[in-house]
Order: structure tokens, then sequence, then C-alpha cells
């Protein structure tokens, strides 16, 4: 599944009101399935940033594929 990813909205769905337009250069962000999985294991959810430092923050382990 090489080159498979998600797409995040920077901006929740939930707290955007009807008729909002998603601007994709500002909204959407691309992220691997597993990055998005762990901006989503809390309320409100990780910023990129966020899992950024986490992985930044694992010792020894080999980061080149990770996409956040």
């Amino acid at each position: 599944m090489a080159g498979f990813n998600h797409v995040h909205h920077h901006k929740p769905r939930s707290s955007v009101r009807a008729g909002y337009e998603v601007d994709p250069i500002r909204d959407l962000r691309p992220v691997c399935p597993n990055c998005h999985a762990v901006v989503h294991r809390r309320e409100p959810p990780f910023s990129l940033d966020e899992v950024r430092q986490l992985l930044q923050e694992r010792s020894g382990k080999d980061r080149t594929n990770h996409c956040a």
C-alpha cells in the first residue's frame, strides 16, 4: 500500500458551519493512515506538529517512513 494516504481536515468537520467551503490548501493535509489514526486518538485531535513531536521523542526507531 505504498503511497496510500488519508486526507486530514485541519479544521474538524464537526466544528464548521453549514455552507463552509473547504479550502484544500488551508484545510486539508495528506497523512498516512497510521498517522491519521494517531491524530484522532484524543479529542480534540492531536495537531500534526504534536504527532511530529511524538515521533521525534521515540528513541532508536526509524522514522523515515512517517508522514507527519
